[in-house]
């Protein structure tokens, strides 16, 4: 309560929930097609492997654009970049809401995950401007909340609009909100502090230190190869692509399982999905918080630790005997997910300097959308082949969790400033 009774609420506090709902309507957006591909299946004819491949090409667009656009961050700015990419994703969502095959689907999906992919590093770069590294942690748990809130609506709110008007109306309505969140952008964000209308000269003077100007200097000396060789960097890449692949399975497949392999109904489907996810968005900020509380220098330890949780809940929502216990341990395993995201994303995002940001976040971001398209056709092909069962699909992910540890075992996070001896020792 002391903590709370001193908060006081900042133009930086104001671009975080700019970004948080920007990152929300991403969520739901790509989201909902998990909600969706029963019902898709059934009008396009389609296998397992088919659904699988319909939820992956979002992310093979996704994962091209990772590095392009956060080159173009890092040399042109975020705010433009942020514009164009949810105007781009905002059409895609409508059209996806259109087609009437398979194949029209996967172009659809593969070029809406490329209008997405183009501007993630660019909201990357805006929190890295505008908040100090003794509060990144908590930023970017709060703004990566949204990757867990997204979730949990898409369900309630496509189950819904399933319900009333069919599949395609989910697509049609999330489109709006898009548009919505475009003038959001366009009216309310600056990505510098220093143009900021209304930023008062204390916030101002608590980030002169930190790099205040978005172009900040020094950042074009170093090649994309040397940031890439950056350990911390290529580490945390390897990481996500790992528990991504557990992370990106549970997201895309679990409606399904609830369906097909524990009988549930479609409301009940969407709301019991839901849960996790909920939880989820309040553990990934806590992940954050107690990432920048308590373990600043040893980040790696809550991580590790939620990721081995996160385990035992696999195993038990895949072996529990009834209904109610699969919910359960299902959605403790959404907490125990999500404090693990919020300690890993706390790394990179206090261990690079603000001036390869861009390139940086845009490398460990491509490994996790590498997994985001392997995953779903993993599982996918393991369903199919063991006859309709997700054994061992619920397996696949706990070993991806235990690999995705042991390397982060191996991480060191201590925070590389710009122009510190160690960073440029290392890419002398």
């Amino acid at each position: 309560m002391a903590a709370l009774s001193g908060f006081k609420w900042k133009s930086r506090h104001t671009v975080l929930a700019i970004l948080f709902i920007t990152w929300l309507c991403s969520y739901m957006d790509r989201m909902v097609i998990s909600t969706a591909i029963p019902y898709i299946a059934k009008d396009f004819k389609l296998s397992p492997v088919a659904m699988g491949a319909v939820m992956s090409v979002f992310f093979i667009g996704y994962s091209a654009l990772q590095i392009p656009g956060g080159v173009l961050v890092d040399r042109f700015g975020a705010r433009k970049l942020m514009l164009w990419s949810l105007g781009w994703w905002t059409v895609f969502t409508a059209i996806t809401g259109v087609v009437n095959s398979l194949g029209p689907m996967m172009w659809v999906r593969t070029l809406f995950g490329a209008g997405e992919g183009v501007g993630v590093s660019s909201t990357y770069r805006v929190l890295a401007n505008w908040f100090p590294p003794k509060e990144r942690g908590t930023a970017t748990g709060i703004m990566l909340s949204s990757n867990s809130l997204g979730p949990a609506l898409a369900p309630i709110i496509g189950a819904l609009l399933i319900t009333w008007w069919g599949w395609r109306s989910a697509f049609y309505v999330l489109s709006v909100v898009g548009v919505v969140i475009m003038a959001i952008i366009y009216f309310g964000l600056q990505e510098d502090p220093a143009n900021k209308k209304g930023i008062t000269a204390e916030e101002l003077a608590e980030l002169k230190g930190e790099e205040v100007s978005a172009k900040v200097a020094g950042g074009e000396q170093y090649s994309f190869w040397q940031v890439f060789k950056t350990p911390v960097v290529w580490q945390c890449c390897i990481i996500f692509f790992l528990f991504d692949l557990t992370v990106g399975g549970v997201r895309t497949w679990l409606p399904t399982y609830l369906i097909r392999s524990r009988g549930f109904g479609l409301l009940q489907m969407g709301f019991s999905v839901s849960l996790p996810f909920f939880l989820g968005a309040v553990a990934y900020m806590l992940g954050g918080w107690l990432s920048d509380k308590y373990f600043p220098t040893r980040r790696k330890i809550l991580l590790v630790a939620a990721q081995w949780i996160s385990v035992i809940c696999l195993y038990f929502t895949y072996t529990a005997k009834s209904a109610h216990w699969c919910v359960f341990w299902m959605t403790l395993l959404g907490f125990f997910l999500f404090v693990g995201m919020g300690a890993f994303w706390a790394v990179p995002m206090t261990s690079v300097s603000k001036a390869i940001t861009g390139r940086a976040t845009s490398i460990v971001v491509l490994g996790g959308q590498i997994a985001g398209v392997v995953s779903p056709l993993i599982i996918g092909f393991l369903v199919q082949i063991t006859g309709g069962g997700f054994n061992a699909g619920f397996q696949f992910m706990i070993a991806a969790t235990l690999l995705a540890s042991l390397v982060a075992l191996f991480v060191r996070g201590k925070r590389e400033e710009s122009g510190s001896e160690e960073y440029k020792s290392a890419h002398a």
